[in-house]
């Protein structure tokens, strides 16, 4: 994937060269990176996946700098940097810190600077038993008292090409952090490029804890060429010139949500002041999820079926990468097999799998996600002046209100739900007690159904 900006960055003070407007750099080469997350356990995976895969999934996660590294070097890159969660908490294991010291022992060799953000996952505050090698740039907090006088720290140092490059950036004291720290971001006025490292939420970010929220607009302001991001673990470029701000997405993939090509991002800075962006994939197991819909489908061969042949589209929309790819099963639809599928799942998944190895694929079965409906006619059931009609316009009812929903829940379970034994409706979110009232009208209908079929 290949991103160009199509203006030229004028703004710029101190450029090597001028003529007539234009702008002369020195071009030069650098990845960027962020969310590394050395040292991931998997949490989750262990009862799901069977022990190669696991294995296949915690090398993927510890040897994934090795592969950044190589890409460093296989692309002739003159520096590169990492916008913080370098580590995936502050205590790791040994045998983490060793492949990450000897990646930048590497880099080192080769003339490559690095420079380091520490995010929320490994924050400064933790003691790290290790020094970097020289070449190993780590940014310091923010002062815990913020004042508007305080700024960044920032690194100037001059490429092979001898074109001035300021790299600035901060690391986080603690694991939470909230304040926007785009102010404490100051270009020098004596640099030809300048470059932001930041951790935290531009714009808006689903599913991300909101630290060190900023906006675009507010980076925009600070008159830097390149805002290197990290925090959000999908690849995205907000802004592709004037400046280029992008987030790279964590560099492998780590859970089912954080699917598809997992990379780095190559940025080259040309003569006229030009930014050309190149993804680089540097995963070895990708996630992906297939969806089928079993509507007038009776026959599990054909679900077997159609099911082998949507594993071969993600196989070769994945075949170019030469990893593995852990698969999750959503099945849909209304269909007669409802009854037969459901609370099949795990069988379901270890028959796949056991499918899958007898074919020699490279995939690994994660989770069978059963979502299939009865074929009845729910809205005419919904109507109806029977029991099984009033129940299902609860239901209706109770969906339009989640929080009505844990009330009469709070009813029925407060002899078991209740300070006394630690448990609370409460601590469900709203998506547990919608799938729970899910059930509940799916073991409904699926009685319905084998009543009709008795008769």
């Amino acid at each position: 994937m290949e991103i160009e900006s199509e203006a030229r960055m004028g703004y710029s003070v101190g450029m090597k060269g001028q003529f007539g407007g234009v702008i002369v750099l020195r071009p030069f080469r650098f990845l960027h990176t962020a969310d590394i997350h050395l040292g991931t356990p998997f949490v989750g995976a262990n009862q799901r996946v069977s022990e190669a895969w696991l294995e296949r999934l915690k090398d993927a996660s510890y040897r994934v700098f090795e592969r950044i590294v190589r890409a460093a070097l296989d692309h002739d890159v003159q520096f590169v940097t990492i916008a913080g969660d370098l580590f995936d908490s502050a205590s790791v294991p040994m045998s983490v810190f060793f492949e990450l010291r000897r990646g930048f022992e590497t880099l080192q060799r080769a003339g490559i600077k690095v420079f380091l953000c520490h995010g929320n996952h490994d924050p400064l505050d933790a003691t790290h038993p290790f020094t970097w090698p020289d070449n190993v740039v780590t940014f310091p907090p923010i002062p815990a008292s913020l004042s508007d006088d305080d700024v960044v720290a920032s690194h100037v140092f001059e490429t092979a090409g001898q074109t001035r490059v300021q790299v600035s950036g901060f690391s986080y004291r603690s694991p939470q952090l909230f304040a926007s720290l785009a102010a404490q971001f100051v270009r020098r006025p004596d640099v030809d490029y300048a470059i932001g490292l930041y951790h935290g939420v531009v714009g808006s970010a689903s599913g991300h804890a909101n630290y060190a929220a900023t906006s675009l607009a507010e980076l925009e302001k600070r008159n830097f060429d390149f805002w290197g991001l990290g925090h959000i673990h999908q690849a995205g470029v907000l802004k592709p010139q004037n400046p280029v701000v992008l987030y790279p997405g964590n560099p492998q993939g780590r859970h089912i949500k954080e699917s598809g090509a997992h990379g780095v991002y190559l940025v080259d800075v040309l003569e006229d002041g030009r930014t050309k962006l190149q993804f680089v994939p540097t995963d070895t197991v990708r996630f992906a999820t297939v969806k089928l819909a079993l509507d007038d489908i009776e026959d599990l061969a054909e679900v077997r079926e159609q099911l082998r042949d949507e594993i071969a589209h993600v196989m070769q929309r994945n075949a170019q990468h030469g990893g593995g790819v852990v698969l999750r099963i959503q099945l849909s639809g209304r269909t007669r097999l409802h009854n037969v599928l459901s609370g099949q799942e795990v069988d379901m998944a270890e028959a796949l799998q056991a499918d899958l190895e007898h074919l020699q694929w490279p995939v690994c079965i994660e989770r069978v996600d059963v979502e299939t409906e009865p074929p009845l006619d729910r809205a005419a059931l919904a109507h109806s002046r029977t029991f099984v009609g009033e129940v299902l316009r609860l239901c209706d009812d109770y969906r339009q209100d989640a929080e009505a929903t844990r009330s009469a829940l709070r009813r029925l379970l407060q002899d078991l739900f209740h300070p006394g034994t630690g448990l609370s409706v409460d601590n469900w979110s709203d998506e547990d007690v919608l799938q729970l009232l899910r059930d509940a009208e799916m073991k409904i209908l699926s009685q319905v159904e084998k009543a009709v079929d008795a008769t």
